[in-house]
């Protein structure tokens, strides 16, 4: 591992290779790189591996790299490598979404406040208003901004995926719209294969107006949501949900079917509080009024965490 001297902060960011992973990281990575120069590496993990192995691979992958002031991972599989290479370079780690590891073994533990619930405060923790997301960048041979998108999620620990109910839904908002042919409708990993297709055949949607998760280009849906769309997004979807809000946008909710004898959805909190402070709309009040609102100021949850990790990253050049 390199150790030249130099004047700027040098962090090593852990990919595990899943998105949702890696984007809150280069969030919280860009929204501190505005406000301080800095230099970062990006070190893969291989997640599907033995354990021993995978730490062996990013050592070998960080051997020639600067000494680092700071190593970030997000996701379960950087956890072991975080926490060796920050002690084999006497720097502290920060991990992202919190740790099945004790939280008294990283530097910081930045979480959405929904799963920090039942802890004590700790200088160690710092909670975020949903999950970090980043800013939109320019997107190659991007396509026509959509007039409304519509995001769709999956099955989870807490929710089903009716298709044939959100088709209802969906029904209902497509025909109170004067513009269908401006509707765009993008599936997820988690949506499960051929409701894409089978709910554009249902709503009489041309195939340009249905973009499945493969093709879409890296920063796509950033990029779209920066231009302000009118978005719909299903209940499900947290993140995609904290993505729209984020980027300002209109927002409206499409309730899906909890799974029964579940206890209580732990991120309701979090959806609650969006439809409090009105930047989201459950579809049953849109029925009331038959549109969304102007939301508040976009939530910038990136930024604000990185003020925050500020005068501590500073501290460790010292």
């Amino acid at each position: 591992m390199g150790s030249e001297s130099r004047s700027v902060p040098i962090i090593w960011l852990l990919q595990d290779g899943k998105a949702g992973h890696q984007n809150q990281a280069l969030a919280l990575v860009e929204a501190l790189q505005r406000q301080l120069p800095l230099r970062l590496h990006l070190i893969p993990v291989p997640a599907r591996c033995w354990p021993g192995i995978r730490l062996l691979r990013v050592l070998v992958a960080s051997r020639q790299l600067e000494r680092p002031d700071l190593v970030v991972g997000s996701g379960h599989a950087t956890h072991g490598a975080l926490l060796v290479l920050a002690a084999l370079c006497r720097c502290p780690s920060l991990v992202l979404m919190r740790p099945s590891l004790p939280l008294v073994w990283f530097g910081r533990v930045v979480a959405p406040s929904h799963d920090l619930s039942g802890l004590p405060p700790s200088d160690r923790l710092i909670a975020s208003f949903g999950p970090l997301c980043r800013r939109a960048m320019p997107v190659a041979a991007a396509a026509p901004v959509p007039q409304t998108l519509v995001l769709l999620g999956g099955p989870s620990r807490h929710h089903l995926f009716e298709v044939d109910g959100l088709q209802h839904q969906l029904a209902e908002l497509l025909a109170a719209d004067s513009h269908p042919e401006g509707w765009c409708l993008v599936d997820s990993r988690r949506t499960p294969a051929g409701s894409l297709a089978q709910l554009g055949a249902c709503l009489g949607l041309a195939p340009r107006q249905l973009l499945p998760w493969q093709q879409c280009p890296s920063g796509w849906l950033a990029w779209a949501l920066s231009h302000r769309p009118v978005v719909w997004v299903s209940e499900d979807s947290l993140s995609m949900l904290f993505e729209a809000v984020s980027a300002g946008c209109r927002v409206g909710v499409l309730p899906m079917p909890r799974r029964p004898g579940r206890r209580r959805w732990r991120q309701k909190s979090s959806l609650d509080r969006l439809v409090e402070m009105g930047y989201v709309l459950p579809l049953e009040t849109w029925r009331l009024c038959r549109e969304l609102p102007a939301p508040p100021p976009p939530l910038d949850e990136a930024a604000r965490v990185a003020e925050l990790l500020l005068p501590w990253l500073r501290a460790q050049k010292r």
